[in-house]
């Protein structure tokens, strides 16, 4: 009779196991199924084969392999779903669109301070400010929620050169002579600032402006001086690296409150994993080939052991600081002390 009772005892014990596991397991399944597919629509105005389409495809990428499939990001380039505007986002005509922080300055005000001349030093400076658990990005991404829209996050799209037909050493070199500026007036500030004659303009009118003497240069990442053709028309590209490029990835609030708890992990660790290709992969091997393009187009690119004075602009740029004091506040420092 005892063996028999340990035999019942035993088979009650496995019993009582496998239905245990079965319960974990249609419990993790039931979570799953929960995750209805949802379809994203990213809108950017480069054209197919820039590289924010690249970053943009990557993150697709991810997001449906880490959502298991639930994210379906779908990528409108060139403008086809939205202009150059956070509006789209805010009013839910695009889902998730990539500008610069400048357009979240109605909200925030301070946040123009991300594209001034000589804040970031580094890569890891760059990434320090970006972090999720950054004082910065908590601050965006507070404020900007209360105006439906989610911040994804920033991604380092490389820093800022200047362009021209004539070599420019030094900001008295740059004096009088007239540039296209990104139209704000941050941009005809600091370029003003630096001796400039800034002429605010979409990039699309660059090469023209240049080709009938409107404007004798330019600024601008590497993507761009190539992707728009700048190299054919200014042969002098000037390494100051005045700027470092936050491009910021938004998405409508609505759309993410409307996410799982899983999903929304899902997309930030897509993006935080598509930023980390595009900075340690995707762009390092673009400049490279980017350098030895422009040298075989003819143009000369002109660095401080080239006697360019990168110093000089970088004690010019003081100025703009003391002119924004009132506008960028404590924030200077904040993020200066982040390095």
């Amino acid at each position: 009779m005892a063996r028999m009772e340990t035999t019942t005892w035993k088979g009650k014990a496995a019993a009582l196991l496998i239905g245990s596991c079965a319960f974990a397991l249609t419990a993790v399944t039931a979570a799953h199924a929960a995750d209805e597919q949802i379809t994203l629509n990213y809108s950017d105005t480069a054209g197919p084969a820039e590289a924010q389409i690249a970053f943009a495809k990557q993150f697709s990428e991810y997001a449906a392999e880490m959502s298991d499939g639930s994210i379906k990001i779908v990528v409108h380039p060139g403008g086809t779903l939205a202009g150059y505007s956070l509006e789209p986002v805010r009013a839910g005509i695009a889902d998730i669109t990539q500008v610069s922080p400048t357009l979240a300055a109605d909200v925030l005000p301070w946040i123009s301070l991300l594209e001034a001349p000589y804040l970031i030093e580094s890569d890891e400076h760059f990434d320090n400010v970006t972090a999720r658990d950054s004082v910065v990005f908590k601050e965006i991404e507070e404020k900007m929620m209360g105006d439906n829209i989610k911040l994804l996050g920033f991604f380092n799209f490389g820093v800022r050169d200047l362009t021209m037909k004539e070599p420019v050493l030094n900001p008295d070199e740059l004096s009088g002579k007239r540039m296209r500026v990104i139209p704000s007036p941050l941009w005809s500030d600091m370029w003003k600032n630096f001796g400039a004659v800034p002429v605010p303009m979409p990039s699309t009118e660059t090469v023209s402006a240049i080709l009938t003497n409107v404007i004798e240069g330019q600024e601008n990442q590497w993507h761009d001086i190539i992707g728009k053709g700048i190299y054919d028309v200014n042969k002098y590209l000037m390494k100051t690296e005045h700027v470092v490029t936050f491009a910021g990835v938004w998405m409508n609030a609505g759309k993410w409150n409307s996410m799982s708890e899983d999903q929304q992990t899902a997309l930030n660790d897509a993006f935080d994993k598509a930023k980390t290709w595009f900075q340690t992969e995707y762009n390092p091997k673009k400049l490279a080939e980017y350098e030895d393009f422009l040298k075989d187009k003819g143009v000369t690119i002109v660095r401080e052991e080239d006697g360019l004075d990168r110093q000089a602009f970088i004690d010019q740029a003081d100025q703009l600081y003391v002119d924004y004091k009132d506008t960028w506040g404590d924030w200077v420092t904040t993020i200066k002390d982040m390095k």
